[in-house]
């Protein structure tokens, strides 16, 4: 014989023969709060994708430097090219001889340079929006060598030179002269020994790199935000332009190292240079 079960509501009241089922009040209730745990998750899941899309924003848009980032503002025309710069318009800084730069630098570790370098090539891209007090270096640099920029370099058209300050030969610099046209190769022995000197009032040399050599050695990669014409004695007469995208995948510094400064070869090479 079945014992019938006793309820005390009557929405609780399940058929006391046979099986078990929900009243229709029952029932209802139920749907109401699957219903409702259904909207909880469905709204949860649209709450972590509009958060995810707003952060992947932010970090897209905050960190232009990084090749897949650049590559998407590319892709969707949110990015300004590189501008020229003259006296009136430049980027808020100061013009800084080798010998400040040197030692402003000299100290910093990896993870301090990774994250400076970094920060150089977002305000490049960025047109310095919203950089300040930048370093413009300066002074006379003695050409030791020189080749022509590809598609593999930062910039894909224009020169490399690569030189050692006059003033503080502990400094080498890697000089970026970008141009509009692809440049036809040439002999870089027509540039060695020649002087090529920055000032910070017309060229605005901005730092793109900062690297260290060898133990007594820096490189500080640069870009003339002015764009001048640029003549060399021997060499091409470049017509400087920005470039219209940059290559953010490239590798850094974009030249071969220097040899290790040597005072008595640096004077027989000044000596060697008089004399032609």
């Amino acid at each position: 014989m079945k014992r019938e079960r006793i309820f005390h509501h009557p929405s609780d009241c399940f058929l006391t023969t046979g099986g078990s089922g929900l009243s229709p009040r029952g029932r209802a209730q139920k749907s109401r709060q699957n219903g409702l745990l259904w909207w909880v998750v469905g709204t949860t899941l649209l709450l972590a994708g509009a958060t995810g899309s707003w952060l992947a924003c932010l970090y897209i848009f905050g960190y232009p430097e990084k090749p897949q980032n650049y590559q998407i503002l590319q892709s969707f025309e949110r990015l300004s090219p590189p501008q020229v710069f003259s006296r009136m318009s430049y980027p808020e800084g100061q013009g800084r001889a080798s010998r400040h730069l040197y030692g402003k630098f000299r100290g910093y570790n990896q993870t301090q340079l990774e994250a400076l370098n970094a920060r150089l090539k977002r305000d490049y891209i960025r047109n310095y929006e919203d950089a300040h007090s930048l370093s413009y270096l300066e002074g006379s640099f003695r050409i030791e060598s020189a080749r022509v920029l590809g598609e593999a370099d930062f910039f894909q058209k224009g020169l490399l030179v690569e030189a050692r300050s006059k003033d503080y030969p502990f400094l080498a610099a890697e000089i970026l002269l970008p141009t509009k046209k692809a440049l036809s190769e040439f002999s870089q022995k027509d540039l060695q020994g020649e002087t090529l000197t920055l000032s910070a009032g017309t060229d605005f040399a901005a730092l793109l790199h900062v690297a260290r050599e060898d133990e007594k050695t820096i490189r500080l990669s640069v870009v003339p935000l002015s764009y001048r014409q640029q003549q060399f004695k021997k060499g091409p007469r470049l017509a400087l332009s920005p470039p219209r995208a940059v290559n953010p995948r490239s590798d850094w510094p974009l030249g071969e190292a220097l040899a290790p400064y040597n005072p008595a070869g640096n004077l027989a090479h000044e000596i060697a240079a008089r004399i032609r």
